[in-house]
């Protein structure tokens, strides 16, 4: 008897102080969920479903942060319970709607869609949603209907215009989708994607330096977009341009690599190893960034527009400012001298005299690697700095096969392994 009077004694305060703070515990789940930290958003989300499940709003944002880590099934079924305890939420429609798009269940989301906009009929997003529902099911008949509605709610919404061009697209109908990109392009000479869609109109016409064109519009306006890089590649390919499609090619590569380790770097690790796994991407980012810049400018007497554009649009310790000096300065002399002002400058005595920018790129790498390794032997300091010798290796192997493929004399070879330049 006493032992259980002792357990209902320990559970009723715990079942109080749940009470009291679940709203606060709920701010903090919505501010971790705001600056994208998910997991801790979710372990904060599940507190305030055990101490309230008939709550609709914890299920509703844990299924938004689930849909950030592209648990959509799990996304889905909060988005279920949300609505089984509240169905007038539109944005639980909407959040399941996408996760039914991301596990191609099309004819879900599309019943999602269309109850959402039963309560909210001027909802553009759910217009849009919608349609694109409808051309991933090649229904395009169905995809124009919910297009003239929503350009009914929303005359000058230029996705629209973009969305009705890649439907005539599919169509087989040319001159209707470059009528509705260029619709688009009037109505916003900004948007990227109307360059872009444009420019893949041109590139199926075979008007290939008008594609070219449209791409140089569409990338300084979207420059992590390493697709228009592809496509810019192929317009230049079949103008015999074969060293600029090799750098659209070489370019695109490195900027999906970096994007999306960024991306993942952010979303996946937490704490210190995110810390530490930024800082060496981060500097790796920069360094390239510098050394592109350096070749641009020395070898190719490329103009700054061309130089942002091949550049990777990420700034760590090169501030923003500072890269657009870089960029911009008119001698090579100069941009030494802006380089000397740079955190790289005093760190790792960048642009010594001695040396390759490619050996001062890599002895920079090397230093960051080692000393990560050796200040953090239990983190992903380890996994970065094997990756980076594995790097190493294989640039030594691919230099030396090089240079004995040429008949360079030994000499030669070790000096293009060691950077030092003889």
């Amino acid at each position: 008897m006493i032992k259980r009077i002792l357990t209902v004694l320990l559970l009723f305060p715990t079942l109080v102080c749940a009470q009291i703070n679940t709203d606060r515990v709920m701010t903090i789940a919505r501010n971790a969920l705001y600056f994208e930290d998910y997991v801790l958003s979710i372990q904060y989300f599940n507190q305030v479903i055990n101490a309230k499940p008939y709550l609709y709003e914890p299920y509703f944002f844990r299924a938004l942060a689930k849909l950030n880590l592209e648990d959509f099934q799990g996304a889905e079924a909060d988005c279920d319970a949300a609505i089984q305890r509240n169905p007038f939420v539109v944005g639980a429609y909407q959040i399941r709607g996408l996760a039914r798009i991301r596990q191609s269940k099309f004819d879900g989301a599309i019943e999602d869609y269309k109850k959402a906009l039963h309560y909210d009929p001027e909802n553009i997003t759910l217009w849009h949603n919608l349609t694109l529902s409808h051309i991933q099911k090649k229904d395009y008949n169905a995809a124009k209907e919910d297009l003239e509605s929503l350009l009914k709610v929303s005359p000058r919404y230029t996705r629209a215009y973009l969305m009705r061009g890649e439907v005539s697209l599919q169509q087989k109908d040319t001159i209707a989708a470059l009528n509705d990109f260029n619709k688009a392009l009037e109505l916003d000479k900004y948007d990227p994607d109307a360059w872009a869609a444009r420019a893949i109109v041109k590139l199926q016409q075979a008007k290939y330096a008008e594609a070219e064109a449209d791409f140089n519009r569409a990338i300084p306006l979207s420059a992590k977009n390493a697709g228009n890089y592809i496509n810019r590649a192929l317009a230049r390919f079949h103008q015999n341009n074969l060293r600029g499609a090799m750098s659209d090619y070489d370019l695109a590569l490195d900027l999906y690599y970096f994007s999306t380790m960024w991306k993942k770097g952010k979303r996946v690790l937490k704490g210190h190893e995110q810390k530490i796994f930024l800082k060496d991407y981060g500097m790796k980012i920069d360094l390239l960034n510098l050394q592109w810049i350096y070749r641009a400018k020395k070898y190719y007497h490329m103009l700054p527009p061309d130089i942002y554009s091949m550049t990777i649009p990420i700034h760590y310790r090169v501030r923003v400012e500072e890269f657009k000096s870089l960029v911009e300065t008119p001698t090579l002399e100069q941009f030494e001298t802006e380089v000397g002002k740079t955190y790289y400058a005093g760190k790792y005595d960048y642009m010594q005299a001695d040396k390759t920018l490619e050996q001062m790129y890599r002895d920079c790498l090397r230093k960051l690697y080692l000393t990560d390794k050796r200040n953090d032997p239990y983190s992903i300091a380890i996994v970065n700095t094997y990756l980076f010798l594995k790097e190493e290796e294989i640039y030594n192997l691919t230099t030396a096969l090089g240079c004995i493929r040429y008949g360079l004399t030994k000499g030669d070879t070790l000096g293009y392994l060691g950077g030092v330049n003889q």
